[in-house]
């Protein structure tokens, strides 16, 4: 999945996580952090890696062959698992526990990590397993998971949707929430959540399509371009056009 959908997802658990009463900046960045620290593992793809990164580390090989193997610092491997979710979440609280930041922030800025890294997974479970076979979920077990490629690795416009959407009403709520003094207010980001994830498993599970291949110089433009169409198919024209506008414009795959 593009990196801007996964720091969407992380936008939606840090705002939906922040305070009772107020947003919290900084617990908005942690989640947005803790969605895109997963991809950390894609580093070795770099164009300095090689001749950077790789002597510092005492690796001997080639970045890109690092990124496409099944070691566990390659890419989906370690740093696509429960246990580096967990590894680095307990990183985060020690942090805040060194930091002695207020009581709430104790277990809200861990929180807030451990779901938007979560979230991360979720996503990338249904992209193609291509030379991996998934994501090694269960590490340090060599036993990928997923990979079932239900969504293109981009060009899930409708998820991206889905997630700003929420983010959207998570802040509508904030401010009605400041007038109201309502005490539901953890309860209504729990429902609204919980719709949200409802919804983007609806969309990945009634693609009309499945992105599973093996060979990547015959299939990959073929199955961008059917992606690309499946987004034509469930969103309505005006919308696709807005969004393929905005696609067109970012420097990176969205």
């Amino acid at each position: 999945m593009d990196i801007i959908t996964h720091a969407t997802a992380g936008a939606v658990a840090g705002v939906a996580l922040s305070g009772p009463m107020r947003l919290s900046p900084v617990i908005i960045l942690t989640g947005i952090a803790g969605a895109l620290l997963p991809d950390i593992d894609a580093v070795s793809l770099w164009s300095g890696f090689d001749k950077y990164m790789a002597p510092s580390m005492g690796i001997d090989k080639p970045g890109w062959g690092i990124y496409f193997s099944k070691y566990w610092y390659s890419h989906r491997g370690f740093f696509h698992s429960i246990a580096a979710a967990a590894l680095f979440t307990l990183a985060v609280h020690m942090i805040v526990c060194f930091r002695r930041l207020p009581f709430i922030r104790l277990y809200r800025i861990p929180s807030a990590f451990f779901t938007a890294y979560s979230t991360h997974l979720y996503l990338d479970y249904h992209t193609p397993g291509y030379v991996w076979g998934g994501i090694n979920l269960f590490w340090p077990m060599n036993r990928y998971s997923g990979g079932t490629g239900r969504v293109w690795w981009w060009n899930n416009y409708d998820i991206f949707l889905i997630l700003l959407f929420t983010l959207a009403i998570l802040l509508f709520s904030f401010a009605v929430k400041a007038r109201l003094r309502t005490k539901y207010s953890a309860s209504i980001r729990f429902i609204i959540c919980a719709a949200c994830l409802s919804f983007i498993t609806f969309q990945i599970y009634s693609r009309s399509f499945r992105y599973d291949y093996k060979n990547f110089r015959k299939e990959y433009i073929k199955l961008e371009e059917r992606s690309v169409y499946e987004q034509k198919r469930i969103l309505p024209a005006p919308l696709f056009n807005v969004m393929k506008k905005f696609d067109s414009l970012l420097p990176v795959n969205f």
